[in-house]
């Protein structure tokens, strides 16, 4: 439940929701309201969701996720030499690899990096 909570609470907090900085805690009574009423129907809640199919759920957790992914990506793909290594990190740990007991996020961190550090120095020597 924390998760979800970090989550919702940041889709609160974003200029979206009003411009107005000062208005937006609007937003985050009514997420408190939402998470009292899910406190009380917690059972009927799980109740449902175990009836629907698995992939439904995973496919709403995506949804739910997506906007999020798309500005991360956007901002990550800005600089040109930093595309291969971002898109290498992606890649790496959405393929599930596990190599001498790592998992997928620690190889997607480690060749991330090296393509970063290889990029950045062709970068810098283009400029020179």
């Amino acid at each position: 439940m924390m998760n979800l909570a970090a989550i919702s609470l940041s889709f609160c907090v974003s200029p979206d929701v009003d411009p107005d900085p000062k208005k937006r805690y609007k937003s985050t009574l009514l997420l408190s309201i939402l998470y009292f009423l899910m406190a009380i129907l917690g059972g009927s809640i799980v109740v449902f969701f175990n009836a629907l199919p698995t992939e439904l759920v995973l496919s709403l957790a995506g949804i739910a996720l997506f906007g999020t992914m798309v500005e991360n990506v956007s901002i990550a793909w800005q600089e040109s030499y930093i595309r291969e290594a971002s898109l290498i990190t992606l890649l790496t740990t959405a393929s599930g690899i596990q190599l001498l007991g790592l998992g997928s996020a620690v190889w997607g961190l480690v060749f991330g990096m090296l393509v970063y550090i290889i990029s950045k120095k062709i970068h810098q020597q283009k400029k020179n």
